[in-house]
């Protein structure tokens, strides 16, 4: 039985280890906290999938780097401030396959060795947990925009957008967005690191589509503050404009429900794909507008598909080729993070 050692035991840590034992996987959980151990045990794992699951192993934080059994996959799911750290110690101490750290890699302050991390890939694969862009509509959603022609695009929209409802309701044991990192700019929070995802979108769209994001930008943030400091970014609107067309990005923390999507116009058509849609599906519409001619393709999903296609994905690639071709490769990740650090450097 192939093993997983998972760093985290908070919701995101829950998710990954729900999805690993689904797929019949070997799962270690540890965590700093022996208190969020048990939250996970006691609480959160039993309140999301009806029982715990006898089979996932609780490690004591402080033995966990004097473990000697080799792991085919090491998942890092603490806050994005720790992650870096935990990757340099990960290497030295541990013994592993592949490496999955949960975005955003890092936060817009980390000091990242990018070279070194370069190196660290060339020896172990290292993913960064963008999972929607894994996802079944996702990949049906590129063989379809491929087709384009680059000269006629007129338009790229992407919007990731979701308020503090539901962030919580997944994180109920804290009290508000004040209770964690999530509303901390600074930790790793806020819009332009929790809604994170969109911005990767537009690395894999410019791989895609064949163009590069100008370093000529308005950037609009909305900040929310306490005590007259700056906590976390409400609202974000990005928008570019290069020779060949307009591309605008907004995320939020205010709207609800959840509004996640791509949208790319062309002369001709205009090209959807619409994420989490009444939380039952995803669903790509095409529309022609000179005849209003419509296809759809829905792709039926749970909370939990995002993760199982994720851990699936990074378990099925066993070649330099199939991970460079990857959109949850360490490349793509280390670009969204400097997109993030870009839009962050007025904070």
């Amino acid at each position: 039985m192939k093993k997983v050692l998972i760093f985290g035991s908070g919701s995101i840590g829950n998710h990954f280890a729900n999805a690993c034992r689904k797929l019949n996987l070997s799962v270690s959980v540890t965590d700093i906290s022996i208190s969020a151990l048990l939250r996970m045990k006691n609480k959160i794992y039993p309140f999301r999938y009806s029982k715990w699951d006898n089979m996932i192993s609780l490690i004591n934080y402080n033995e966990v780097f004097k473990l000697k059994e080799k792991f085919d996959l090491i998942i890092i799911g603490t806050p994005p401030a720790t992650h870096y750290k935990l990757v340099l110690k990960i290497f030295d101490k541990l013994t592993f396959k592949k490496l999955l750290v949960e975005k955003p890699f890092a936060t817009y302050r980390s000091k990242l060795d990018k070279k070194k991390l370069k190196l660290l890939s060339n020896k172990k694969k290292i993913f960064v947990g963008y999972n929607h862009s894994v996802s079944e509509s996702f990949l049906y959603y590129q063989d379809v925009i491929r087709k384009i022609k680059k000269k006629d695009i007129l338009k790229i929209n992407v919007s990731w957008r979701e308020g503090w409802k539901g962030i919580l309701n997944a994180h109920f044991w804290n009290k508000d967005e004040f209770s964690s990192y999530l509303g901390n700019l600074s930790q790793g929070g806020g819009s332009i690191h929790e809604h994170s995802h969109g911005i990767h979108f537009l690395v894999c769209l410019s791989e895609i589509l064949n163009f590069k994001l100008s370093n000529e930008l308005i950037n609009f943030n909305f900040f929310k503050k306490k005590n007259k400091k700056i906590f976390y970014d409400n609202y974000v609107n990005i928008n570019w404009k290069n020779d060949d067309f307009i591309i605008n990005y907004i995320s939020d923390l205010i709207s609800e429900p959840a509004d996640k999507f791509i949208c790319i116009y062309t002369l001709k058509k205009k090209y959807e794909l619409i994420f989490n849609y009444k939380k039952t599906c995803d669903f790509v519409k095409i529309t022609n507008l000179n005849s209003n001619l419509i296809k759809l393709r829905y792709f039926k999903k749970t909370r939990s598909t995002d993760f199982l296609n994720e851990i699936k994905h990074i378990m099925s690639i066993n070649n330099n080729q199939k991970y460079k071709n990857s959109f949850i490769n360490l490349e793509k990740g280390l670009e969204t993070q400097i997109l993030i650090n870009s839009f962050c450097k007025n904070a």
